[in-house]
């Protein structure tokens, strides 16, 4: 009981000295009430190691990562810069899991949602919460799908993508072709939250990308959220 105590307090004190108390205490009270009212209407994030290790190797090019939680409080800092309004908003959440980032964002009304992940499970479980989300008055559509990324056809009405590093160097080059034929067809900009972008170099050395903003830890040493334009 002690070793559990000890360890949740260093797991605590490692993230206030990489985000700052200040940053550090906006974002718990923040995630914190949005968990509340997630939990309110009856969602469950439940997904196991096993199943996302198996998702992993069914990759096209094998390199998909283990879906991580988002933080509510950067999603919405991501949200803020774009350049429409909330209502307008129409997410891709590429990796969406069992739809942590697709709830959050009905919570806010946006005006659709579209998840796709590998875990067929996973995007069960995701269906369900969004109906659980919707029977709670969100005035959100929503629709899930298993599928790789580099196979999915993102759909027209998408404006904004959001990714939680989900996949490593050669898919995020894939995804990038996917974005900018999605821009050639649609003739209008495409935005990326990227949360912890490890293959951020990608959108940055790419001549139709444009960094609108970038986030780092304390120190200054990681890159936790960027935000990019694509035309």
């Amino acid at each position: 009981m002690l070793k559990k105590i000890t360890d949740k307090l260093r797991h605590l004190a490692a993230h206030v000295k990489n985000k700052g108390l200040g940053n550090f205490l906006a974002a718990k009270t923040y995630d914190t009430f949005i968990k509340f009212r997630l939990r309110n209407a009856g969602i469950n994030f439940s997904q196991t190691q096993a199943q996302q290790a198996a998702a992993t190797t069914v990759s096209v090019n094998k390199d998909a990562h283990e879906n991580q939680a988002s933080s509510y409080y950067d999603i919405r800092k991501g949200f803020s810069y774009l350049p429409f309004g909330i209502s307008e908003i129409n997410l891709l959440d590429i990796g969406s899991g069992s739809g942590r980032v697709l709830n959050y964002a009905m919570l806010r009304n946006v005006q659709s949602v579209f998840g796709i992940d590998l875990d067929e499970e996973a995007i069960q479980l995701a269906a369900q919460n969004c109906e659980a989300v919707k029977h709670k008055g969100s005035k959100t559509s929503y629709a899930v799908k298993s599928a790789d990324a580099t196979l999915f056809h993102i759909p027209e009405a998408v404006n904004t993508v959001y990714m939680f590093n989900p996949f490593g160097n050669e898919t995020t080059q894939a995804v990038l072709q996917k974005m900018l034929c999605h821009v050639k067809a649609t003739d209008r900009p495409l935005y990326l939250i990227y949360c912890m972008p490890a293959y951020k170099t990608v959108f940055e050395t790419s001549v139709h990308c444009r960094k609108i903003y970038e986030e780092y830890n304390k120190a200054a040493t990681i890159s936790e959220l960027c935000v990019f334009e694509i035309t």
